[in-house]
């Protein structure tokens, strides 16, 4: 089945990665796996807030960006499992691979993320600061990575 192009909504609150996603730096966020589904080729806009998230007026906004790329992951307290990568409009490749938190593939991740420290369990702190990630507690995530339309 052929999916419609999509645009996908980013914000980002968490500060110490603002700058690089509007410097151009930082082209991937780790959001939870929502109802609407990601594919490569869809568009992406990212923006920040003036003040508190939904209440206020847009700080800032980048458009023209293309899906390049996502990773299906399962966050637990514990270790991380690869589920897919897609780097192909509809065409996911299955993973099934366990990761340790301070593992490369991880750290990684972590590092393109722009997480404070650039570690997995930098990351691992990060996830659970924003989405709880007690025991035994596990959480579909996913790594949306992105492009500008200018770079092909």
């Amino acid at each position: 089945m052929i999916h419609p192009i999509r645009t996908h909504i980013f914000a980002f609150t968490y500060k110490e990665k603002e700058e690089a996603v509007k410097n151009g730096i930082c082209d991937q966020t780790i959001r939870p796996i929502g109802k609407v589904p990601r594919y490569v080729e869809d568009r992406v806009l990212l923006h920040g807030w003036e003040a508190v998230p939904y209440y206020s007026k847009w700080s800032w906004r980048l458009e023209n960006r293309i899906l390049s790329e996502t990773i299906k992951m399962q966050f637990g307290w514990d270790s991380v499992f690869i589920k897919s990568f897609s780097k192909e409009r509809c065409q996911e490749r299955i993973v099934s691979a366990y990761f340790s938190w301070d593992s490369v593939i991880i750290n990684r991740i972590a590092e393109r993320d722009f997480v404070k420290p650039a570690t997995g369990t930098g990351l691992r702190g990060v996830i659970h600061k924003f989405y709880d990630l007690s025991r035994p507690k596990i959480i579909d995530m996913e790594a949306i990575r992105w492009k500008s339309k200018s770079t092909g």
